[in-house]
């Protein structure tokens, strides 16, 4: 990611430990990037700051259930963003988000390949 990135985060080595969230991880990246399609561009269009920092808090718990703790820290940010009303710098993260999600989804032929060993 450029150096802009308001959030830094590592790509995932290996897979989550729970064979469970491991299972589900795929799909997981999946609905993560359809919510952003679907549901962002109405979150923003509405302006509503309790619904911003829900969907940050979203972000934060899930990643981390994901092992995604890296990138879990944007959706702190996102909610400190709706804490300040600061839709500017929301709108800047959310597809950073994106991207990160894409570039994990691409690498996850060698996530899963390095997990079956």
């Amino acid at each position: 990611m450029s150096d802009d990135v308001p959030f830094t985060y590592s790509l995932p080595e290996s897979l989550p430990t729970d064979p469970v969230l491991r299972e589900f991880f795929p799909e997981f990246l999946t609905r993560w990037l359809a919510d952003i399609e679907s549901q962002w561009p109405a979150i923003v269009q509405r302006r509503d700051a309790t619904e911003l920092r829900r969907f940050g808090h979203t972000i934060r718990g899930s990643f981390v259930q994901f092992g995604l703790r890296d990138l879990s820290n944007a959706g702190v940010l996102i909610m400190e963003c709706a804490e300040r009303s600061n839709w500017d710098e929301a709108i800047r993260v959310v597809p950073h988000v994106k991207r990160a999600l894409l570039d994990i989804q691409a690498n996850l032929p060698a996530l899963l390949s390095k997990n079956a060993q």
